[in-house]
């Protein structure tokens, strides 16, 4: 999911999604005609194919997932501060999904 914004990184409502087939231990995603700004991502790996994050009992997900800048939470997602990103170009960034 690609958030451009706080409020959308909190709500989890992204103005981009994509999904993709993991292929050699990789996975691929363009977004196109983003405009320059902020945005962060965050990306799960769907490992039993149930269409959702999964999650324990406490809300902490069962399923190997990431946000951009490899930011890391504590009890919770990262704040989007730690997330994100600038665009102003054709820009790339890699995520490690554990």
């Amino acid at each position: 999911m690609l958030v451009n914004s706080e409020a959308n990184y909190k709500s989890r409502k992204p103005i981009k999604a994509a999904k993709s087939s993991v292929v050699n231990n990789e996975v691929s995603v363009m977004f196109y005609s983003i405009p320059k700004g902020e945005y962060a991502v965050m990306a799960y790996h769907e490992v039993n194919n149930n269409g959702k994050l999964d999650t324990n009992f406490l809300g902490i997900p069962s399923e190997p997932f990431a946000f951009s800048n490899n930011a890391k939470g504590f009890m919770g997602a990262p704040k989007f501060e730690k997330a994100k990103f600038i665009v102003d170009a054709n820009t790339v960034i890699d995520l490690e999904i554990k």
